[in-house]
């Protein structure tokens, strides 16, 4: 039941309980997960049971520093982690960094230990353990504001930037948006928004608590959000005053006992025990409140929405992380201009239009991926608010059902007063302001001890000045996109990285061109990561221009055309577009799925390197260019796998016989290609080798008889004859074979008629006329041969008249063979002296 809350709640409580202490827990401590046997009721449920480890590396990191404190956070883009300031805020922010005192690193394995461990003897990155070192911290200087605060009960967020890019390590969307009050509440989940809490904290049952230490594994645990409401308005509910300047709001969550036994739980929020519900402890703080996609109709992904700062207990002899126990998470959405503006990455794209890479104003700051907003439909999107952040300062309406109910719901003595409606502050009954009908009457001083692992601290010491309401108020306005303050639409700004130290945060660039136009590099830069979209980009990497990527190239669509150098930390990978050009690019791997790679350029010839492996996928072409001298080719340094399509392209126009030589080259060639130009159009066909690291290929031809049928003897005669010739004779005769050989069928026999000296006089009333001078020019060419021959040249040329009056007769077909025969292939003459005979014979024609 609902009702208004009533002193009686507080009577019973007291007089249940010798001591009622209200205890505030800083948790940079694993998950407490329920004792068996109330979870699983045949198996038991264990804190190995609670391991999250079917996935190595999920973006969830644990966060040790080198004088022993360690906490849990969340990778949100590949240079940042979003974890708690109370993790770092005992020391100056400057105190942290690989040029200060205090070194710190992220471990994101299932088990951190590996990563520590290589980590701890250098103090370095080493991506393969998936161990990144920490360059720099900021953290939010709101979580020292309020000495009531205590460093973590308010603003209590903080980024770390890595020195090396976690580009093998999955990263998290933030919701910026909070999270709709909702429609009802029920006893079995509570709101009905169910979330995930991880982290790499102590562990232990809901009767122990966190009796088991730190073990660096990465446990997980289920809830439902009990509220989204301040820690004074909890209190409020609770001892019948806030005993304090806490109204920030906050997601909280208790730790049900399934059965409702524990003394200690009087379901605070209102829900019952989740399948696998757990609770946090020391060593979890800064890990990720999640509102997964699975447990929430409306939602397709899932999204971090809150940092885990600490957890409450209520009763002196009550165990922290135990059950009846809460905790409580900074909400994102509170602080995401803070976010945006301390996050190193920036994402940017160019301007429509062609441009310089060195050109400020060639670059416009884009809207992060990982941000999300509900919008006016409800629908979640990738989006910025119209306002900023308010900080400490919030003033959002609270949601939630707060419950006194130690029998349950069902008991008639219950009492639960849904936020939303809140019932009148009870009134204060004593000389101090409290209320001695309270669950527990509390002093502040009694929030004044934080545990750390374990370990009493007390509470951080505020910055020296304080924040007034002024300036803790936000404005409500967006200000003008600025590189700095990380809203998209800036301009104005270089696009090269700037490494972070203790004094400065740096600036690292993910780079995605995708409107249409061409940006041209002619200097060294070097960013994070290199994305080509736009079917209109294109990037132009001139012969002094030098780009380092450090994660990745994806070339998605458009054209990249490399004269320069091109490094790729990671792979190039290539979905569709064109590669081009004459310079190397350095990858460990290159793989082209669907694109086109021309080395030298689409319409020029070049040598493209790749200094690495290179994998040419079967819907992927290479095209390349060639001519009588030169020919494109393609060279890596390490194994080609060849695949797809292969383009072979004559300069001229026309491919040439004899053209051909070595395309590809590599360390080793594998595979083979899907789809090879072998057949040509006329006589020409191309003939391929791969082997010894080489590919390599040849144009060659096969006889004019094979590719037509002869007409009349003429061209049966003159085809054999260039047959002969082509071997010894092709390059004086080139003009005359390029056209040739590329006809077939008739178009071959035509063309061959042309050649004719009958052809030439087919409708010439001079024939004897013309085929006098004929024999005359040829018999000075022929000067020296016998005069057996000159016979055969007058009877061949007496077979061309016969043939053209349509007269059958067997000296018609042999007597130009007679011709060519002797003078072409080894009768009277010398083959010289043949070869000039022909070139007269096509002069005339």
């Amino acid at each position: 039941m609902t009702t208004k809350f009533g002193q009686s709640i507080r009577k019973r409580l007291a007089a249940g309980t010798a001591i009622a202490i209200l205890s505030v827990l800083a948790a940079p401590g694993v998950m407490a997960q329920q004792e068996v046997p109330n979870i699983v009721p045949h198996d038991g449920n264990t804190p190995a049971d609670a391991l999250d480890s079917a996935t190595d590396v999920t973006g969830i990191g644990m966060f040790f520093r080198n004088d022993g404190f360690v906490c849990s956070g969340t990778l949100i883009n590949p240079r940042t982690v979003l974890f708690a300031a109370h993790c770092v805020n005992d020391r100056p922010g400057t105190d942290y960094g690989t040029d200060s005192s205090i070194q710190a690193a992220w471990s994101f394995g299932a088990n951190a230990l590996p990563g520590f461990i290589d980590w701890i003897s250098a103090f370095e990155s080493n991506p393969d353990l998936a161990v990144f070192n920490v360059a720099t911290i900021r953290y939010n200087l709101d979580s020292l504001a309020r000495p009531g605060a205590l460093g973590f009960l308010e603003g209590d967020v903080a980024i770390s930037v890595l020195d090396t890019p976690a580009g093998n390590v999955p990263t998290w969307a933030l919701l910026f948006s909070a999270l709709p009050a909702p429609d009802a509440y029920n006893q079995t989940t509570g709101s009905g928004y169910h979330v995930n809490t991880i982290g790499y904290g102590r562990s232990g049952s809901g009767t122990t608590g966190a009796s088991i230490g730190i073990d660096w594994r990465r446990r997980a645990a289920e809830n439902y959000i009990g509220a989204l409401a301040s820690i004074d308005a909890r209190n409020t509910f609770l001892f019948g005053n806030p005993f304090g300047d806490l109204p920030q709001n906050l997601y909280m969550m208790d730790f049900d006992d399934p059965t409702r036994t524990n003394p200690f739980d009087f379901d605070l929020f209102r829900g019952d025990a989740a399948p696998n519900e757990g609770t946090t402890a020391g060593g979890d703080s800064g890990g990720p409140l999640i509102l997964d996609a699975a447990g929430n109709p409306g939602f397709n992904e899932d999204l971090v929405i809150g940092v885990l700062s600490g957890g409450s207990r209520f009763f002196g002899p009550q165990v922290f992380s135990s059950y009846g126990t809460s905790n409580f998470h900074q909400p994102v959405y509170l602080f995401w201009d803070w976010i945006a503006e301390n996050n190193p990455y920036r994402y940017v794209g160019a301007v429509a239009g062609d441009g310089a890479w060195e050109d400020a104003n060639h670059w416009v700051t884009l809207l992060d991926p990982n941000y999300r907003i509900i919008d006016s439909n409800g629908d979640v999107i990738n989006g910025i608010p119209d306002e900023l952040g308010e900080g400490i300062g919030d003033t959002s309406d609270p949601w939630g059902e707060i419950c006194f109910a130690p029998g349950g719901v069902t008991d008639p003595a219950a009492q639960c007063v849904q936020l939303e409606n809140p019932a009148p502050a009870p009134a204060e009954d004593d000389a101090t302001g409290g209320n001695s009908n309270a669950i527990g009457r509390v002093e502040l001083s009694g929030l004044g001890q934080i545990t750390i692992d374990g370990f009493e601290q007390e509470a951080k010491a505020p910055v020296s000045a304080v924040l007034t309401a002024d300036d803790i108020a936000p404005a409500s306005a967006l200000p003008a996109a600025t590189i700095a303050n990380g809203l998209p639409g800036a301009t104005g700004f270089t696009v090269d990285n700037i490494d972070a130290d203790s004094t400065t945060i740096g600036r690292y660039f993910d780079v995605i061109l995708s409107e249409t136009g061409t940006t041209t590099l002619s200097s060294a830069v070097e960013i994070d990561r290199f994305t080509l979209s736009g079917a209109g980009a294109a990037l132009d990497i001139q012969a002094g221009g030098d780009l380092t990527s450090l994660i990745e190239v994806m070339h998605l669509n458009g054209s990249m055309n490399v004269d320069g150098s091109l490094t790729s930390l990671g792979d190039y990978l290539m979905i569709t577009g064109m590669l081009s050009g004459s310079g190397t690019i350095t990858t460990p791997f290159l793989t082209n799925v669907g694109g086109v790679i021309a080395p030298g350029g689409i319409d020029g010839i070049g040598t493209l390197t790749i200094d690495g492996n290179v994998v040419l996928a079967s819907a992927s072409a290479l095209a390349i260019n060639y001519n009588a001298t030169e020919i494109d080719r393609l060279v890596a340094t390490g194994t080609l796998n060849m695949g797809g399509t292969l383009l072979l392209m004559p300069e001229s126009g026309m491919p040439r016989y004899g053209d051909g030589g070595v395309f590809l080259q590599a360390a080793s060639l594998t595979g083979a290609f899907d789809s090879l130009p072998t057949d040509l159009p006329g006589v020409l066909y191309q003939t391929f080798s791969f082997a010894n690291g080489q590919g390599s290929f040849q144009v060659q031809a096969t006889s004019f008889a094979d590719e037509t049928t002869y007409t009349n003897g003429f061209q049966a005669s003159l085809g054999a004859a260039l047959d002969i010739a082509r071997d010894t004779h092709y390059d004086a005769l080139s003009n005359i074979f390029g056209p040739l050989d590329l006809l077939e069928g008739n178009g071959l026999a035509t063309a061959l008629n042309s050649l004719s000296p009958f052809e030439s006089v087919m409708f010439d009333r001079s024939l004897r006329a013309h085929s006098e001078a004929l024999n005359s020019a040829l018999m000075g060419q022929m000067r020296g041969a016998s005069s057996s021959s000159a016979n055969d040249i007058a009877v061949a040329l007496q077979s061309s008249e016969l043939q053209q009056d349509g007269v059958t007769s067997p000296v018609a077909s042999t007597g130009a063979k007679m011709l060519f025969r002797n003078y072409y292939g080894g009768g009277s003459g010398t083959r010289e002296t043949g070869v000039r005979a022909f070139g007269q014979v096509g002069y005339l024609s």
